[in-house]
């Protein structure tokens, strides 16, 4: 049953029914044990007299997690040619640039395929990336993001915002306007929300992204714009 329009993100994670087949290969597969593994072999081979038995056996912890990985990526290629319908809306995703394959499933299987979804302020709320304002007493201090709820999206769209940043043109202008456009973190963070929105977009329009596509042409059953 969709959620109302003033529904808050607790209700929204409760109301989800639990993480699919393609949620559970997507978080082992953007699972950070890789780079754990190269930063320690790494560190490790550069400190004072390091044993060659210990090197050894990184290097094999490694060799296995790469087969893994491997296994859990023909695993998301079997489960995708068995749903040719999801398939062909994760490639709407997909097609925006710095969107990975990995980053769009993780998307729409944390959300159940946006279908507890009604507006994208709810959609910002759940994943932890609506501005709230610092109180205290009777000072408020500056804006920042929530961090409510879901933090696998955050983190699943961390790298292809900053990806974004620098090489989509879209992304880059859609700062630029801003009064004080927010560099940095702000910056990387303003992005991330913004490819969220574009993700429920693209996938409730069942449309690839189009960056010559203006708001102004949105058809009135388009739940968002696409830009």
């Amino acid at each position: 049953m969709p959620l109302g329009p003033g529904a808050g993100p607790a209700r929204l994670a409760a109301a989800h029914t639990g993480p699919a087949p393609a949620a559970a290969l997507a978080r082992e597969r953007l699972s950070d044990q890789g780079g754990r593994l190269k930063t320690l072999r790494h560190a490790y081979q550069h400190s004072y007299q390091p044993d060659a038995r210990t090197l050894e056996r990184l290097a094999a912890q490694q060799a296995l997690l790469i087969e893994q990985l491997k296994a859990v990526d023909q695993d998301l290629a079997a489960l995708l040619k068995a749903e040719p319908e999801l398939a062909g809306k994760l490639a709407h995703l997909n097609s925006v640039p710095g969107m990975g394959l990995t980053t769009a499933i993780v998307v729409v299987a944390e959300t159940n395929g946006f279908s507890l979804v009604e507006n994208e302020r709810q959609l910002a709320s759940y994943a932890g990336l609506d501005v709230v304002q610092r109180q205290s007493g009777l000072s408020a201090g500056a804006t920042r993001i929530s961090r409510r709820d879901n933090v696998r999206l955050r983190t699943a769209l961390y790298l292809p915002a900053v990806s974004s940043l620098r090489f989509n043109p879209q992304q880059k202008s859609f700062l630029r306007p801003l009064a004080r456009p927010p560099s940095g973190k702000p910056g990387v963070i303003a992005v991330m929300r913004k490819l969220l929105l574009l993700c429920y977009s693209l996938w409730k329009n069942d449309r690839p992204y189009d960056p010559l596509f203006h708001p102004a042409y949105v058809a009135e059953k388009e739940v968002a714009p696409t830009v």
